[in-house]
């Protein structure tokens, strides 16, 4: 799935002799993240295991069928032949995979310090002792959680 980057902001390096940088959604997300991490980490004294959780593409649409025209729309009308129940490199995430790797995550780390949440995504997630979810938003008004306790 493509993804048009959307202007942002503009940031201007330290002495502003140079162009300005377009700065996209997923970098500010990144640089705001880094700035609480930073600020956080030195207050809190944040150190620990955590999770990292990046680029979370779900394709609704996706199917593990016979027909390789009809397996996912993030693949932009390509044929899909080696799909399989857990994604295919052409196609966005099936949600078989991402409630595997949730499942996974929750099994090779039970209870994570905290968890690092980047990159471009539509995807809301939420920590509530003792049960970690994360949850898909299609549009504003519909998502879909899975969650780990």
């Amino acid at each position: 799935m493509s993804h048009d980057f959307i202007d942002y902001g503009v940031i201007y390096d330290m002495n502003e002799s140079t162009f300005p940088m377009t700065v996209t959604m997923a970098a500010m997300q990144t640089i705001l993240l880094s700035c609480l991490l930073f600020t956080c980490g030195k207050v809190l004294g944040l150190s620990g295991n955590f999770w990292h959780i990046t680029d979370i593409h779900w394709d609704p649409t996706y199917k593990h069928t016979e027909n390789p025209e009809l397996v996912c729309a993030s693949s932009g009308k390509r044929p899909v032949p080696s799909a399989g129940q857990f994604g295919d490199y052409l196609c966005d995430a099936p949600w078989d995979l991402i409630n595997s790797t949730v499942y996974a995550m929750k099994y090779i780390l039970p209870d994570p310090d905290f968890i690092v949440w980047t990159g471009y995504n539509k995807l809301t997630f939420i920590l509530c002792s003792p049960c970690v979810c994360v949850c898909v938003c299609v549009c504003v008004c519909v998502c879909v959680c899975v969650c780990v306790c």
